[in-house]
């Protein structure tokens, strides 16, 4: 009976949990959605970026990392070592240092100050953190209950986020490293799915992209002409991130170097606004109508812009803006073939969402999130059969690669990382 009531006990900490994080995933974005509109004249942060005096978003955009780098150090000074992924996963695992709560709010406010102006940079990290962070606040109420309830936090913020909660199982498991743990994860899918049906049906979730449209041949030649592209796009911005902070030049000169990165992001923000936001509205643009300029905007300005960011200490994430840089490295493939007169079966959007699975499997090191979330993302889990082969190949693809580089002492980045979210 004791147990019983200690699992009763858990189970309703979850339900709380992720009712709050619904929330907050909801809040966090409406934020956003009115800072955007008061600078810019609409929610879309690249539509209306385009539309207005570019001295505008590149003000306001410096200005925001600026302040996000300074409420970073604050919050990594005041609590460090309690902040960041690493310690949602410790608090996930039962380990110590045990996450922040406080400290981990003070940085979801930096990253909510550092994307109100359209600043090139995934938000959902910052939810995740403190989906994470309430979780284990409330699990600290439960006897022995703190971990699971700490994983079901971060699977329900990101289910509400991405409106992907299998995904969000996938997350937990693979990121926190609690796959094992029954527990752990039957509450993080219990969680995810209530955070999910709160968000749909109260708060106006609906799937992120567009779904496919094409036939099953057509899909598979665009896939396996997407693949190649994803990948060497996910890679160069995995190795561009992992290795730019590591430069000598960018250690022995710390302030030329958050000059030049802040300089870097406002700047291709104001130059390519397809680039801004963490990807999402871009996405959905070139799901509708590509070009070579929106390919660009997301294969090299997003890659750019994002590093740029993140090397000026602004805190935020990279799962979206990886889906939106292996989005233009695929799109940017497709028209240059149709420029030089071949033709593809099918709607662009088809293989992309193919390439974004692949990429996703190099960028965040995730097969199994990246096979299930992107169907999911789309509305269509028909889908995974595709994105699941897709994945595997990657994740094989990137193994052998690995192998050879390790042989010539080539550093591989494998390490987990606070923006992989």
């Amino acid at each position: 009976m004791r147990r019983i009531g200690r699992e009763a006990a858990a189970l309703v900490a979850v339900l709380v949990v992720a009712a709050v994080a619904a929330e907050f995933a909801h809040l966090f974005r409406e934020a956003l959605f009115a800072v955007v509109e008061f600078l810019y004249g609409q929610k879309n942060a690249t539509d209306g970026i385009k539309a207005a005096n570019r001295i505008v978003p590149f003000v306001t955009i410096a200005a925001g990392v600026f302040l996000a780098r300074l409420l970073n150090l604050r919050a990594q000074r005041r609590h460090a070592g309690h902040v960041g992924l690493q310690t949602v996963g410790n608090s996930a695992r039962g380990e110590e240092p045990a996450v922040s709560l406080p400290g981990t709010l003070t940085r979801s406010l930096a990253t909510l100050i550092a994307c109100m102006p359209g600043t090139s940079l995934g938000r959902e990290s910052a939810i995740l953190e403190a989906g994470g962070a309430i979780g284990a606040f409330f699990g600290r109420f439960v006897p022995g209950g703190a971990p699971a309830v700490t994983s079901a936090g971060v699977a329900a913020t990101f289910a509400a986020a991405y409106h992907a909660p299998f995904g969000a199982v996938a997350y937990v498991g693979g990121h926190l490293g609690v796959s094992r743990d029954r527990r752990s994860i039957s509450y993080a899918l219990i969680g995810s799915l209530f955070a999910d049906w709160i968000s749909v049906e109260h708060l106006g979730g609906h799937p992120i992209f567009p779904g496919h449209s094409g036939t099953v041949g057509s899909m598979v030649v665009l896939g396996l002409i997407a693949f190649v592209p994803a990948v060497v796009g996910a890679r160069l911005f995995v190795q561009f991130r992992e290795f730019l902070p590591t430069w000598g030049v960018v250690k022995d000169h710390p302030r030329v170097t958050l000059s030049v990165a802040v300089l870097v992001s406002a700047s291709t923000v104001a130059i390519a606004p397809l680039s801004a936001g963490n990807g999402m509205e871009a996405l959905r643009h070139i799901a509708v109508r590509g070009s070579i300029v929106a390919a660009m905007s997301l294969a090299i300005g997003k890659l750019l812009a994002v590093s740029a960011t993140l090397t000026a200490k602004a805190p935020g994430g990279v799962f979206t803006p990886t889906l939106a840089v292996c989005a233009g490295w695929v799109l940017a493939t497709y028209v240059g073939l149709e420029a030089l007169g071949v033709h593809l079966p099918g709607n662009h959007w088809d293989g992309i969402l193919i390439g974004m699975a692949a990429g996703l499997t190099v960028g965040l090191h995730a097969p199994v999130l990246a096979s299930v979330v992107v169907a999911e993302m789309s509305g269509q889990m028909g889908l995974i059969p595709f994105t699941a082969v897709a994945a595997f190949l990657a994740h094989r693809t990137m193994h052998a690669v690995d192998v050879f580089e390790e042989k010539r002492r080539i550093p591989v980045p494998h390490e987990q990382h606070d923006e992989d979210a």
